[in-house]
């Protein structure tokens, strides 16, 4: 009796183990709840639909955008490093501060290197578009990114 019992709790919970990881892994990248989801790109996504870009103009600024993550990858890599360095400097008994105020003044240019190249990427993106595409990629974001209206609760909303 109590050998079939625990067996049964055993499935049980394996069961709901299983069907829940593969749940979870099965709404992975539906573009709904916390982080990126969606379109994979700013090209490829509701600024292409919207603007009408042509296949070329799509390819084109792709490729650009991959750079650009590329390079934003790298730095954002770097800065994990400076924060892992950081962290060991804090755990001294007497943690320089110099060199914290040096960690801090890396991560930040590192950062406004990231920040820099995505504007340049998004003036690169603009001069790119015809006339046309240009006040429509004007409008598109009225002040609230891709005319999302924030909603109740969490996500953005239609």
């Amino acid at each position: 009796m109590k050998k079939s019992f625990a067996v049964g709790i055993v499935a049980a919970a394996l069961a709901v183990f299983l069907s829940s990881s593969s749940m979870a892994a099965w709404g992975e990248g539906s573009g709904k709840g916390w982080g990126r989801g969606g379109s994979p790109s700013f090209c490829k996504g509701k600024i292409a639909s919207r603007l009408k870009l042509s296949q070329d103009q799509i390819n084109k600024s792709f490729e650009k955008e991959q750079s650009v993550e590329r390079d934003i990858l790298a730095k954002m890599q770097e800065n994990e490093k400076i924060r892992l360095a950081m962290g060991q400097e804090l755990k001294n008994d007497n943690p320089g501060k110099a060199k914290l105020y040096k960690f801090i003044d890396d991560i930040n240019k590192n950062r406004a290197e990231s920040q820099k190249k995505r504007i340049e990427y998004i003036l690169w993106f603009k001069s790119q578009l015809t006339p046309e595409q240009k006040q429509k990629f004007a409008s598109c974001f009225n002040g609230k990114g891709l005319n999302r209206k924030q909603g109740k609760g969490f996500g953005w909303g239609k």
